[in-house]
């Protein structure tokens, strides 16, 4: 709505217009998960520091915690800046400053596991 006017929906439209605002550690838009896919939060599975990281980011695995196949670097917007298999360091010199969301998957399981963290280069 641009126009500053409230616009009602057709009729022919069923159901109820829903907004969901995002706060704090949710994730962004385009990281949902299928439906028979479960969130997690990666601090369930590793440590991530240094927070805010300026050049390199390390993920230390939780003793126990199975490492992840996948590995995804996300902006705010929902696109992948990084994309590939797990490493206990990140190299973030050619990401840009922001907050971002780190995302790890297992290829034979139904989890997605995502972390908040923050890019700062002094």
């Amino acid at each position: 709505n641009l126009s500053g006017q409230w616009v009602a929906f057709p009729e022919s439209i069923a159901g109820s217009l829903m907004i969901r605002p995002v706060f704090g550690d949710e994730a962004p838009a385009n990281t949902t998960a299928p439906a028979d896919e479960t969130v997690r939060s990666a601090a369930s599975i590793l440590e991530l520091f240094p927070n805010p990281a300026s050049s390199i980011l390390n993920l230390k695995l939780k003793p126990g915690a199975e490492a992840p196949d996948q590995l995804a670097i996300i902006n705010t917007l929902g696109q992948v800046v990084l994309q590939s298999t797990f490493s206990e360091s990140l190299d973030l010199s050619g990401i840009a400053d922001g907050v971002y969301y780190l995302q790890l998957r297992k290829e034979n399981s139904k989890e997605l596991y995502l972390q908040k963290f923050i890019v700062h280069k002094p």
